[in-house]
């Protein structure tokens, strides 16, 4: 089957016109990405920038909106779980959004929350209705031989370094001093030092809170 690769040079397949059998040039939008957009290399003044966010505000909320009054099908869902699942945004990609990011002001930024929306955001996460639910097991206790000191044991075999992020102990700060460690097969029964890994707590440990088969595979492939 032939492939042509859209011209805008990210490498990836453009689709094919079923009735004119002509394939398309651009992937919707990549037309004007980089050197192909008018404005590339031009910065927008703060002006440009509140003028355009007025003429938008509101353009495309509520009923505007292109999916308001149309649920997904459970196909369409399943589709997009399927598609998504085992992804990981790569290192250099989080790193460049944490840089555009730096600075930025969040929306709930000063803003308090009232006790009933507060206890409103708890009930709407709990139980299985959570994302990261797994039948309850994790306020199940650890095995006994889970204890400071194989903890400890682990941390030294993996050199004080998150196992997946490259941090060393001496860069924790804060709550977060020491690492976690991590039962691989989310067993935690299973003490065996092969089946446990340092990471540390600052965001790798709650990484693998969810995506659970892609994580078992990628750190029991690290010790094969």
């Amino acid at each position: 089957m032939d492939i042509k690769l859209c011209e805008c040079g990210c490498g990836n397949p453009v689709k094919q016109d079923k009735q004119t059998k002509k394939w398309n040039t651009y992937i919707t939008g990549h037309n004007s990405k980089g050197t192909n957009n008018p404005n590339y290399g031009k910065p927008m003044t703060k002006e440009q920038k509140e003028k355009l966010s007025k003429a938008m505000k509101g353009k495309y909320a509520g009923e505007k909106a292109y999916w308001y009054g149309r649920p997904l099908s459970e196909e369409h869902k399943k589709k997009i779980s399927v598609s998504e699942k085992g992804k990981v945004i790569p290192i250099e990609v989080r790193e460049k959004m944490s840089r555009a990011l730096k600075g930025r002001v969040g929306y709930w930024a000063g803003k308090k929350l009232n006790e009933n929306h507060k206890r409103n955001i708890g009930i709407a996460g709990l139980g299985d209705k959570n994302g990261n639910w797994h039948g309850g097991i994790a306020i199940s206790p650890y095995g006994k031989g889970f204890n400071k000191e194989l903890k400890e044991q682990i941390r030294e075999r993996d050199d004080y370094i998150c196992q997946l992020c490259g941090m060393h102990k001496n860069e924790l700060t804060g709550y977060h001093k020491k690492h976690a460690v991590h039962h691989i097969d989310y067993d935690k029964y299973n003490n065996n030092p092969t089946n446990l890994i340092t990471l540390c707590n600052e965001l790798c440990h709650s990484r693998t809170n969810g995506k659970r088969e892609y994580w078992t595979k990628y750190f029991q492939d690290m010790f094969n």
